[in-house]
């Protein structure tokens, strides 16, 4: 349900409990996807699935998308793509995002999701693989407005 009522009076309370936090939070709301993966300044993780798949095809096996908690999950991009859009601007259903850098994963991404299982060191194959242990990037909003299902990125 999208209270607004209820996204202020959280907004106020973490603003009270976190005293680092100087400027009012923005919550996002999602349904189907509802954790948020947050880092100070950087609040909106991006992560194109192409690039999900390349890594499950090169590890020969199946990996939850769910682990990189991502806030928006791309489609029909090719994979690593969106690394070439760092220090660009996107634009999504009206909404314009700086497209700020890659997100460093952490061994979080090692738990299956819903569960405390560890099955893999997720980090470390991506290491292994492609020199680096990053997936996705990071946004910064710069507009404020609604995205949604089936929107079109355009650079």
């Amino acid at each position: 349900m999208d209270n607004r009522d209820n996204f202020e009076t959280l907004s106020k309370e973490l603003m009270y409990r976190e005293k680092l936090i100087t400027k009012t939070p923005h919550l996002v709301y999602n349904k189907h996807s509802p954790f948020f993966d947050t880092t100070p300044n950087i609040s909106i993780s991006l992560i194109n699935l192409g690039s999900v798949e390349d890594f499950e095809d090169k590890i020969k096996r199946k990996i939850e998308h769910e682990r990189f908690r991502g806030n928006i999950y791309i489609n029909n991009i090719d994979p690593w793509k969106e690394f070439n859009w760092i220090g660009r601007k996107i634009l999504i259903n009206g909404c314009l995002f700086k497209v700020v850098q890659k997100i460093s994963r952490c061994s979080a991404t090692n738990l299956v999701p819903k569960s405390e299982t560890v099955d893999l060191n997720l980090p470390l194959k991506l290491k292994e693989i492609y020199g680096h242990s990053n997936m996705g990037v990071y946004l910064m909003p710069l507009t404020d407005g609604d995205i949604n299902e089936n929107n079109i990125i355009k650079l």
